[in-house]
């Protein structure tokens, strides 16, 4: 918001070097727009609302924030678990949001499953890795972990001995 005000204030509204006026101030209205103090630029621009979900951090009881919704992958894609599947990419970045991957993730996805990729989402464990034995590229790029799990649980320290 301070950076749209700056550039509204920098580019609308232009003062001579000799104007030893106080810089002009700027407000957002309630209906949205930007407003200037300057008597003579009263022109204002209008704040297109941000469109996508995961912008709207600290939701109310009835509208929750996305980041406390439990969304897992097999509901914002259909996952199959087909041997002959050997990666999985979800990207949230147009879609839904995964915010937990689920500790029955590998009954979801193929045992076969070499890449992993759940990048641009909202989750927060990193979970549901046991079992993954050919596991070699686990992506959770643009996530929000915190807690680590599975990842060297199975035998022979797998799936995370197994990960390049």
């Amino acid at each position: 918001l301070a950076w749209a005000i700056r550039m509204f204030l920098n580019n609308r509204i232009t003062m001579s070097s000799d104007d030893q006026k106080e810089p002009p101030t700027a407000s957002v209205q309630a209906d949205n727009t930007i407003a200037s103090d300057d008597e003579n630029n009263k022109k204002q621009a209008v704040l297109s609302p941000l469109p996508l979900e995961w912008t709207k951090m600290g939701g109310t009881i009835d509208d929750p924030s996305p980041v406390d919704i439990v969304r897992y992958p097999w509901e914002v894609m259909e996952i199959s678990p087909n041997p002959e599947e050997t990666h999985l990419t979800i990207v949230g970045t147009a879609g839904q949001k995964i915010t937990r991957m689920g500790s029955n993730l590998k009954d979801y996805v193929s045992p076969n499953l070499t890449h992993l990729v759940f990048r641009s989402h909202l989750i927060r464990t990193m979970e549901g890795l046991a079992g993954m034995k050919n596991l070699e590229l686990l992506e959770l790029y643009d996530n929000m972990i915190d807690e680590l799990q599975d990842l060297d649980g199975g035998e022979g320290g797998l799936p995370g001995a197994g990960l390049k």
